[in-house]
């Protein structure tokens, strides 16, 4: 009778939940060179896809992440293992089958951050150390490939999902690898197939939030040239944000702060994308005479070019 009752009390999701696990234990059960035979792919996918509607039937979006969650052993389960049991060709087989134009927006961000957003983070894990950090590989053409196709055909939920997320964490001392940045620099750079101008903007507003609460991207050697690319794209940025740019830059070179940035030439390249290419924004937002102020700490050549373009503003 206990049986009967334990098995009449198990909800659909606990099934789903079970069978998740069943195919994270047999796909972290094989060797890799099987992982990627065309015969496992396919299987994977149809299993992965199955599952995904079954979960997003009975509880849609949440259920989309809570799949990613049990395949990734996110859920306090009792095997410790965290390893992620998707590689990038299963990934990829999984986004070019469930993800289609019909896919609602909240659908696809689900999708990206349970099964792609993982690859990405796993070239960095929180807690890296830097005997690690040196272990680390660029994304390989199959990553970048599938990430470049999405930041075309869905680029808001790209950003929201993928790009954004891999640039920010609340660790502290945390900050995003060389090669993570890299693989960002070539969805930006991708011509025809980059982020679109609403998109890049987007992606800059998230990067730099007025939101006290919120997080931003942290300004390094590897993080800046992106925000130098976004800018010299010249999306549709708000007075808001390049106000909230304005600031950072002036507190980078403020007296108080002991670092190296006043000598960095990419700090220096992106102080000058700003005043370049959003004068007029600057001039608006009382940021002019401030800057002039702050640009004497800035010791690289371009200090003096930096100069020059902001007193053309007054």
């Amino acid at each position: 009778n206990n049986v009967v009752d334990k098995e009449a009390s198990s909800s659909p999701i606990d099934e789903l939940d079970k069978e998740s696990r069943e195919l994270r234990s047999t796909l972290l059960g094989l060797p890799s060179g099987e992982l990627m035979s065309v015969e496992i792919i396919n299987q994977a996918t149809d299993t992965l896809v199955t599952l995904l509607n079954r979960y997003s039937d009975i509880n849609g979006t949440a259920g989309i992440n809570h799949c990613g969650d049990v395949i990734a052993n996110s859920c306090e389960l009792s095997d410790q293992n965290n390893k992620f049991p998707l590689n990038e060709e299963i990934v990829t087989s999984l986004v070019k089958s469930y993800l289609t134009s019909a896919t609602g927006a909240l659908r696809a961000i689900a999708l990206m951050e349970a099964f792609v957003l993982p690859l990405v983070l796993e070239m960095n894990p929180v807690g890296t150390t830097t005997a690690h950090a040196k272990q680390q590989k660029p994304a390989s053409r199959s990553l970048t490939s599938l990430i470049v196709s999405l930041a075309r055909d869905r680029p808001m939920e790209c950003v929201d999902a993928i790009l954004v997320p891999s640039l920010t964490n609340a660790t502290e001392d945390w900050e995003p690898s060389r090669f993570q940045c890299e693989l960002i620099s070539r969805v930006l750079r991708a011509g025809r197939d980059s982020l679109s101008s609403q998109a890049i903007a987007h992606f800059v507003e998230k990067l730099l939030p007025t939101d006290v609460d919120a997080r931003g991207v942290k300004w390094t050697d590897h993080t800046m040239p992106l925000l130098t690319t976004c800018l010299n794209r010249r999306p549709p940025l708000s007075g808001i944000v390049i106000a909230r740019m304005a600031d950072e830059i002036i507190d980078v070179l403020s007296p108080i702060k002991c670092n190296s940035m006043e000598k960095s030439m990419k700090f220096a390249t992106l102080f000058n994308a700003l005043v370049t290419k959003y004068g007029p924004q600057l001039k608006s937002a009382s940021k002019v005479d401030p800057l002039i102020e702050a640009v004497p700490r800035l010791k690289t050549f371009m200090s003096k070019t930096i100069t020059t373009s902001l007193k053309k503003l007054k």
